[in-house]
């Protein structure tokens, strides 16, 4: 029974796991393709994050607080991965309607 004890109190205290760019990577592209955007937009994206977040789930600006992979201000670097994504995918359709133009917005305000 004790041993059980401390075995749930351990899954209860350790962190989320830390996802790796490439299963990032692969697990949000599977996402936008049930968007029904194509290559071209995959693309955007990707550079949107890549300029958010370096792909970094964790990722949290000081300054601002804005957290995750795409700096939601309001976010939590510690929302799941699919958290994150569903957010994102749902803020980049609603402003921008698809990522490249978020992408060309980003070029010339430095922010989306």
């Amino acid at each position: 029974m004790m041993i059980e004890l401390l075995f749930a109190a351990t899954l209860m205290t350790e962190p989320r796991p830390v996802w790796h760019e490439a299963s990032l990577k692969a697990f949000v592209r599977g996402e936008v393709s049930r968007n029904g955007w194509g290559q071209g937009q995959w693309q955007c994206l990707e550079t949107l994050i890549h300029h958010e977040s370096r792909w970094n789930h964790r990722a949290l600006n000081p300054t601002s607080g804005a957290a995750g992979l795409f700096q939601r201000i309001d976010g939590n670097p510690y929302d799941s991965v699919r958290r994150q994504v569903e957010w994102g995918l749902n803020y980049v359709e609603h402003r921008y309607d698809e990522p490249c133009n978020a992408l060309r917005f980003f070029r010339a305000n430095n922010w989306y």
